[in-house]
């Protein structure tokens, strides 16, 4: 049986998934700021086109941060199976929209707002 918790105090199980979904919870948390900064940014005259990237930051953003104490207990789960626990699908997307998203927000800052 496994020790409940290590000598710096920090608990064997879960503590590994727990920084994890902490994590996804600060980037959900992060894109969703950042998008509705963008937003603001792109405010009218410049609507259209120039607020899509905001649009997609908020909303991935939101989704992420909504999603990633589901994630944390289905890895959980996968983790005590011993099954497979990577998702590449999900890190493709969110550095996706990252990239995507700083490079918008280049082109607006370079555009002059």
């Amino acid at each position: 049986m496994e020790p409940s918790a290590r000598p710096g105090g920090l608990p064997v199980a879960g503590a590994q998934q727990e920084r994890t979904a902490l994590a996804w919870d600060r980037t959900g948390l992060a894109m969703t700021v950042a998008g509705a900064l963008y937003l603001k940014a792109a405010a009218p005259p410049l609507t259209g086109l120039r607020q899509a990237p905001g649009w997609v930051a908020v909303v991935s953003g939101a989704l992420l941060y909504a999603t990633a104490y589901a994630r944390s207990e289905r890895l959980r789960r996968l983790l005590r199976r011993r099954g497979p626990a990577a998702a590449p699908w999900l890190l493709r997307a969110i550095g996706a929209v990252t990239v995507g998203f700083c490079c918008s927000s280049f082109l607006l800052i370079l555009l002059g707002g």
